[in-house]
């Protein structure tokens, strides 16, 4: 299993960095290391070292304890460690927690996971909503369907009013592209490193930068259309696509896009599958299984490409040499290893089913912001805040190649300093 944290960089190195060991130290390693640091920071050890230490040494001293204790507790077993390692996550439970808006009931309310369901359409005063009132149709699949879509608008035009707010400055020429490509940066950078961050982000990112580039596609084919001829609404405002690609139309490029991402969930769910299948049939012949995790990727689908990670051991042709207890030790290691790596796969799977509404959502709300209802209502123009009256027509492009950029920023720092494999 060693070489499978070497294999990939870490989706955080937090817990790493507590216990002082490299993200691709041994379980030996990992362990030592625990040991040196709990005898460096117990209290008896405190005591003896500093008799004069004050109550806020005392506290400090404890706290990093315990901070070392759950590092250990999290990176001991590969159980814990490999879900941590490619994903940021503690428990895989705080998967469903987080892809489903119900993060901060496992958790906490951390401000930045916070910040994060926004971006996904969730905020803690709506990610649970009541049911709708429907009286006896409620457990109905009638009453669940429209439950679900009341749940689905709002998420929607939540993260469209969040849209809105942050584009909103640039759209109305108050700050210019720098500025707002400094905050989108400094987001991202917070965001990554939580839990699936990396992920979520490139997901959003990759939703904004394909609505916005469908809008702009419009406009450089026909800018009469939009109720200009060559005004400039917007300096980035470009086509930022193939030349040969115009000629696809958008109902061809959406449904080869959703084609796309239903394809990446249906594999990685037959990967559960399959490596389950044959760990038990491996499993009643008594034969070793060698389970992998192999995380395929392209343009649009913002996974790792070239990323391998397998359980095999050099050691392992030792395996029918060792004594008894050694063979079933190793036998019992590599059982673990295998349940690590099928846990892992399992979240894998649901991270790319969970995709495929996280980015039509956030499509929808993007749509919602660039057809100019958010903006406009039933007014012809826009006033921004100097006063000026910008028109629809180049708000809506202005919005677009804002969205465009915004979400270019955010697939390039989702890949920054994170597990992403070139």
């Amino acid at each position: 299993m060693h070489r499978l944290y070497a294999q990939q960089p870490p989706h955080d190195t937090t817990l790493y960095d507590i216990l002082q060991v490299s993200p691709n130290a041994t379980a030996a390693q990992i362990t030592k290391s625990y040991r040196k640091l709990t005898r460096i920071y117990h209290p008896d050890k405190q005591r003896r070292n500093k008799k004069n230490e004050d109550e806020e040494d005392r506290a400090e001293n404890e706290q990093q304890l315990e901070r070392i204790r759950e590092a250990y507790e999290v990176l001991k077993t590969d159980k814990t460690r490999l879900p941590y390692h490619r994903f940021g996550l503690v428990d895989t439970v705080h998967a469903v927690y987080l892809l489903t808006g119900r993060f901060e009931d496992a958790i906490g309310r951390d401000p930045n996971l916070i910040e994060l369901l926004h971006l996904m359409g969730y905020s803690l005063d709506h990610s649970a909503p009541p049911p709708p009132s429907i009286d006896n149709f409620q457990t109905t699949d009638v009453g669940k369907q429209i439950r679900y879509k009341q749940e689905h608008n709002q998420r929607v035009k939540f993260i469209a009013n969040n849209i809105v707010g942050t584009i909103r400055p640039l759209v109305e020429g108050s700050v210019d592209e720098a500025f707002l490509a400094d905050l989108v940066v400094t987001q991202c950078d917070r965001l990554k490193k939580l839990p699936m961050g990396a992920q979520i982000i490139r997901c959003i990112g990759r939703a904004y930068r394909y609505a916005g580039r469908k809008v702009l596609r419009r406009y450089h084919a026909n800018p009469k259309s939009f109720g200009m001829d060559n005004q400039q609404p917007f300096s980035k405002a470009k086509l930022i696509t193939n030349p040969a690609l115009v000629t696809i139309s958008d109902s061809i490029r959406d449904r080869l896009r959703h084609a796309g991402h239903v394809m990446q969930a249906a594999v990685a769910t037959g990967k559960v599958i399959v490596s389950k299948s044959e760990t038990v049939q491996k499993a009643n012949k008594g034969e070793d299984f060698d389970a992998s995790v192999s995380e395929d990727g392209d343009d649009e689908s913002g996974e790792t490409p070239g990323g391998f990670f397998t359980n095999r051991d050099p050691a392992e042709c030792l395996a029918g040499f060792l004594p008894p207890e050694e063979d079933d030790m190793r036998r019992e290691e590599r059982a673990k290893a295998q349940q690590a790596i099928l846990e892992s796969l399992e979240v894998d799977a649901l991270w790319k089913i969970s995709k495929i509404d996280l980015d039509r959502t956030v499509r929808e709300a993007c749509n919602m912001v660039l057809e100019g209802s958010m903006f406009f209502g039933q007014q012809e123009g826009w006033v921004g805040s100097s006063g000026l009256v910008i028109s629809s027509s180049v708000a809506r492009i202005r919005a677009a190649a804002a969205l465009v950029m915004i979400g270019e920023i955010m697939v390039q720092r989702s890949k920054e300093g994170t597990a992403w494999m070139e």
